[in-house]
Order: structure tokens, then sequence, then C-alpha cells
């Protein structure tokens, strides 16, 4: 759980979560593990229906396989990231490594 982030017991019960570690936070944030995170994904793949909605980078190859899609939070961070479906974006391996300079090989930088 983020720091500071408290959990909504009433709204956590009536999602009716799958796995324990989910959870609805007070200000309505999903935080999600799991079976939970697998359903999300699902979710995700059916709404982009396999294409890249980040499209970023010039590897882009934009559609995926669901087994392909990565997530991308908007959101990134303590304070703001949560698994909610208006946080995330489906994309290509490339466009998400274009949004993860951070997550680069120290050597690959130029």
């Amino acid at each position: 759980m983020p720091r500071g982030t408290k959990k909504s017991i009433p709204e956590t019960a009536a999602a009716n979560f799958h796995c324990g570690d989910s959870f609805i936070a007070v200000d309505g944030k999903e935080y999600l593990a799991g079976k939970d995170w697998e359903i999300r994904k699902n979710e995700l793949y059916a709404r982009c229906r396999g294409e890249c909605e980040l499209k970023t980078s010039p590897k882009c190859w934009g559609w995926f396989t669901r087994k392909k899609m990565h997530p991308h939070h908007i959101a990134k961070g303590r304070i703001g990231r949560h698994d909610g479906l208006d946080n995330l974006k489906a994309s290509c391996w490339a466009c998400h490594e274009t949004q993860h300079p951070e997550k680069q090989p120290r050597w690959s930088k130029p």
C-alpha cells in the first residue's frame, strides 16, 4: 500500500476482489494484485483491441497480442500511481521502453 493511502473498507468489500492484497482507497483509486490485476489487464486489452495506445517509439509495432501487451501507468510514482483503467494505457514493448528511460541499462544510455 502506498504510504499515506487509506483503505476504504466498505468499498473494498463491495468490490469482491479475488486477492486479499487488492483494495480501493478512500479517494476511490484501485490498487490491484494477483488475479484482480490479471482481470484489469484483460479489460485493458479489450479496450485497445490489440493496438498500441502510446505510439511513442519509431520501433512501435502498432499492434500486439494479449501476451505481449505492456500496461503503462500514466500517473507514476508513490503518489499518483493506481491501477484504475483511466490510469492505464496498453502499449507494445518498444513504446513502453521509451516511457521508462530510468529502467534502461546504464551502458545503453547515450
